[in-house]
């Protein structure tokens, strides 16, 4: 039971890295004012909503890492 923990402890905590990773390499354009100003105030959502996303994986993932850590410690 305890090695199950430990595997899945670092499974998470994998994951929950790539998806901060995948999270930070969202790149932002800036928006200068002009004609196109609104579709590039969409595609800016739309990349915001997507580094939104990867950040709630990775948030989850790391709690997860976290209470298993704390379980594990328990165990032994």
């Amino acid at each position: 039971m305890k090695s199950f923990i430990e595997t899945a402890a670092m499974i998470t905590g994998c994951g929950s890295a790539a998806f901060w990773f995948a999270s930070a390499m969202c790149r932002l354009r800036g928006i200068k004012s002009g004609k196109d100003e609104l579709d590039k105030v969409t595609e800016l959502s739309n990349r915001l909503q997507r580094m939104s996303t990867w950040n709630f994986w990775a948030a989850g993932l790391m709690g997860v890492t976290a209470l298993l850590s704390v379980w594990i410690r328990f165990l032994g």
